[in-house]
């Protein structure tokens, strides 16, 4: 957890790496009125919650650790006390950890997701962590990754003192904000796997519908 908020505020060993812009027409279940997308509405806790992988959506093998989740006051103060950008208009914060069983807790994916009351403030929050990012960039290595359904991405590589891989993305689903960040990932299971899963299950939520039905 501590390592995941590291890479995700540039604190400490840094950040850095490419921009990549994944496909944002997506979306599931059909627009809104207008050409607004069901993901630029504000999250509800609920839909967080079923957004967030789950035990059902873990691959063979893996086992999940969590949801664990913050709204409201809580939220704020708990974003308030991290080393991060912009927590003006956070409303959720949900979090979980994917393990591979027989790694000893040494493979894994943490994620992450900032929920916001609009996409304004979403914006703003991607757009301070982009900046940060760019500030450190050249302490780890630029990943290309492809993400559909999502905003305003970015992926990186850092090396650990005992010489393991840790790779970090942050990309932006309508009003939410997501981090994830992994190591010692095998190549079936990638980071760009787990970075699409998480878009793919925020845009079915936002449709109104649990992404493991």
């Amino acid at each position: 957890m501590i390592l995941a908020l590291t890479a995700c505020s540039g604190g400490g060993g840094g950040s850095g790496g490419e921009t990549v812009t994944g496909s944002a027409s997506a979306s599931v279940g059909g627009a809104t009125s207008g050409n607004a997308r069901p993901v630029d509405s504000p999250f509800t806790l609920s839909q967080l919650n079923q957004a967030i992988p789950s035990r059902l959506a873990a691959p063979d093998g893996w086992s999940l650790t969590g949801p664990f989740a913050d709204d409201g006051s809580k939220a704020q103060d708990k974003c308030a006390r991290q080393p991060l950008p912009s927590c003006v208009g956070i409303s959720a914060i949900v979090s979980a950890d994917l393990v591979k069983s027989d790694s000893r807790g040494d493979t894994n994916a943490h994620f992450e997701l900032y929920a916001f009351d609009s996409l304004d403030n979403a914006k703003v929050r991607m757009k301070e962590q982009l900046k940060d990012h760019k500030a450190q960039e050249g302490n780890s290595t630029p990943l290309t990754i492809s993400v559909p359904g999502s905003d305003d991405a970015y992926a990186y590589a850092q090396s650990g003192g005992s010489g393991e891989r840790f790779e970090t993305t942050v990309f932006r689903v309508g009003t939410v904000v997501v981090l994830v960040f992994a190591r010692g990932l095998p190549s079936d299971h990638d980071l760009s796997s787990f970075a699409r899963l998480q878009a793919e299950r925020l845009t079915i939520a936002a449709a109104g519908r649990n992404p493991d039905a």
